[in-house]
């Protein structure tokens, strides 16, 4: 009895340092982050699951003739499809980052597993960019583990969350997205959209569209459109 009190203690305690010190990890950094990019009056529109051929190339168009910059958070295996739309968005002076190769869930996929899909993630977008130069992150899901804190620490990466998500991938059409993202948009905002609809229901039209009225919307309130690491400033 005994030793099963202590097995279950151990496996509590390996649960708190796996899963639960990370979620905390997470929130202090999301807000660190949030109130720097209020501090410098940014605003950041940040894309996951890319590049895709249908809408990553109009949204970029879109924020380059706005003279606005964005995150994309790409995945390893639409990176090594399309490595073109990679060089294409750092390229425009937008920045791109990591979420891990195929979208793995950090609470959900073994340890090996996925610590090898971020690894596999990692070199997908180095080899597409010709170096190893991405320096910001964001989790599938975002969700994390004790991992992806060790790995954040190795890699010298930085955390990217974000405080507005309209779920675009859900939404009839792009009008509908912007109004939920304007609905709270204000400096210090950080927006998740998906260029990316690889496993996803929705039309692309519809996060393009979106894209499209929120840039207006943006330059009528005067919000200044930025990269996360520049919103963030210096480490």
């Amino acid at each position: 009895m005994r030793y099963v009190m202590v097995s279950v203690s151990l496996a509590a305690a390996i649960g708190v340092l796996y899963l639960v010190v990370p979620w905390f990890a997470k929130n202090l950094l999301r807000r660190r982050l949030m109130t720097r990019a209020r501090q410098r009056g940014c605003v950041c529109l940040t894309f996951d699951d890319g590049p895709d051929p249908r809408s990553t190339p109009r949204i970029l168009q879109l924020l380059d003739a706005a003279g606005a910059k964005g995150t994309f958070f790409l995945l390893g295996r639409q990176a090594q499809q399309h490595p073109e739309l990679v060089r294409q968005i750092a390229a425009s002076g937008h920045e791109v980052g990591e979420h891990g190769h195929a979208h793995r869930h950090a609470w959900k996929t073994g340890p090996v597993s996925y610590l090898r899909d971020l690894l596999q993630g990692r070199r997908s977008l180095a080899y597409a960019l010709g170096a190893d130069t991405v320096r910001v992150f964001r989790p599938a899901f975002g969700e994390l583990n004790l991992l992806t804190l060790v790995y954040l620490l190795v890699g010298r990466r930085r955390l990217v969350m974000w405080d507005v998500n309209p779920r675009d991938f859900e939404q009839q059409t792009g009008s509908e997205v912007a109004a939920l993202v304007l609905r709270s948009l204000e400096p210090g905002g950080i927006v998740l959209l998906h260029d990316g609809r690889a496993d996803a229901p929705g039309s692309a039209d519809v996060t393009v569209d979106a894209v499209r009225l929120i840039l207006v919307e943006a330059a009528r309130r005067g919000l200044r459109l930025t990269t996360a690491s520049e919103a963030a400033g210096p480490r």
